[in-house]
């Protein structure tokens, strides 16, 4: 199955944001999953999502209130 990168960002956006992400946030690591996939390293693309959610979830994994540069 192939999905577009936009809509493949997407998805991993709501599914942060539905995970207790602030969209910024979930919309940045989105672009990097994303990224990781187009170059083939599909080990740090969106195959990380589920893990990622379920500890923003669980807050086992603490979302930093900043995104620095």
């Amino acid at each position: 199955m192939k999905i577009s990168r936009e809509t493949l960002h997407q998805l991993i956006e709501n599914k942060l944001c539905q995970a207790g992400l602030k969209r910024e946030h979930a919309a940045t690591v989105a672009e990097v999953l994303v990224y990781a996939d187009a170059r083939g390293i599909h080990s740090h693309g969106a195959v990380r999502v589920e893990y990622y959610a379920e500890r923003i979830s669980k807050r086992r994994h603490q979302p930093r209130t900043g995104v620095s540069s």
